[in-house]
């Protein structure tokens, strides 16, 4: 037994032996692959275009307090549910919420028809959609059919207003790839809160500006859903507010026509204490319509969650593009790999 595993030990080196000495004959091929790998990952070092990566991240903490209560009582006088601040609206970026709002097409396209300046001087105003085309030249040829098309420039375009077909498939284009391709959002750590925003481009400013931009549009949105019951809540008190006003200054002019009308008379006593229980029952309503007024907007102070951006991207950003040592590295390793494998395969077949 013992001989036999001898034997077949010794097998398995001749076969490394054979193979080795096999691989040594393709020399001059091996070489070449080599060579030819190394020097096409060096030329993509100087292909490849830079990559600017902005960073970003915030946190988002729920207002204290509950929602209900005071301001709840309040919301039902006029119709209106305010309990669910303090549930579905409130939960709108809990889970993966966050990262599908970032990712809308909504707000990613608010963010490209926005004014993209680029501190040069003397130059045409542009959107974030124009500054992207230039980005990336190529990418113009392929958005329409693979058709290159003159479409002008984005700058006025609002396509709430009015639509055009053209331009609104181009921003449909832009936003897949974007999405695809440059951003990235995701919570810094499994356990955390903090939430991080990473955009890469291969133009600085445009990583970094975006980026902001794109921050403060999502905090805009949560906050105006955040806040909306709220504040129809004070819009309908404000309302009462001006009319039981208006009656009151009515019921005051009608006391002082009452009492220049006296003139000591006793046949309109009865009128005037009526007109002044009008003016007092009227002045108590008013008063307490304005303390809820004032309440509702220290509840809603208290209430309105905090969104704070913990970072900003500074310049000057971080370049992710491979660095020429790695490429050079990469490129003898993978070619060294690719003669190993050509040699296998003659090997094998021959």
């Amino acid at each position: 037994m013992e001989q036999n595993n001898a034997l077949k030990l010794s097998d398995v080196f001749l076969l490394v032996k054979k193979f080795f000495n096999l691989y040594k004959s393709f020399k001059t091929i091996n070489y070449i692959l080599i060579i030819s790998f190394t020097t096409a990952c060096l030329l993509f070092y100087f292909i490849e275009k830079p990559k600017y990566e902005a960073n970003a991240s915030f946190v988002l903490m729920e207002g204290s307090g509950s929602k209900g209560g005071g301001l709840a009582s309040l919301g039902s006088q006029f119709g209106i549910d305010i309990g669910s601040l303090g549930g579905q609206s409130n939960s709108i970026f809990t889970g993966d919420n966050i990262f599908d709002i970032f990712k809308t097409r909504r707000i990613i396209e608010n963010v490209l028809l926005s004014e993209f300046n680029d501190e040069i001087k003397g130059a045409e105003k542009k959107t974030f959609a124009d500054a992207y085309l230039k980005m990336y030249p190529s990418f113009i040829k392929t958005v329409i059919l693979g058709k290159q098309s003159n479409i002008g420039t984005f700058y006025g375009y609002d396509n709430k207003l009015y639509a055009d077909r053209t331009k609104d498939s181009i921003l449909s284009k832009i936003f897949e790839k974007m999405i695809k391709n440059n951003l990235i959002v995701q919570q810094s750590n499994k356990k955390g809160s903090i939430i991080q925003v990473k955009l890469t481009t291969n133009n600085e400013l445009f990583s970094k500006l975006f980026t902001e931009k794109l921050i403060e549009e999502v905090k805009t949105f949560y906050l105006n859903i955040n806040n909306t019951n709220t504040q129809i809540v004070l819009l309908n008190l404000q309302k009462k507010a001006d009319s039981l006003q208006g009656l009151l200054y009515q019921k005051s002019l009608q006391s002082n026509r009452l009492l220049n009308a006296n003139n000591g008379l006793t046949t309109y006593s009865a009128t005037e204490e009526i007109s002044q229980k009008d003016k007092t029952v009227t002045y108590t309503l008013y008063s307490e319509v304005i303390k809820n007024i004032e309440l509702t907007k220290m509840s809603q102070a208290q209430q309105t969650p905090i969104f704070e951006i913990v970072e900003t991207p500074r310049l000057p950003l971080e370049n992710n593009k491979l660095e020429f040592y790695e490429l050079l590295l990469f490129g003898l390793v993978g070619g060294y790999i690719l003669s190993l494998l050509h040699a296998i395969i003659k090997y094998i077949f021959i």
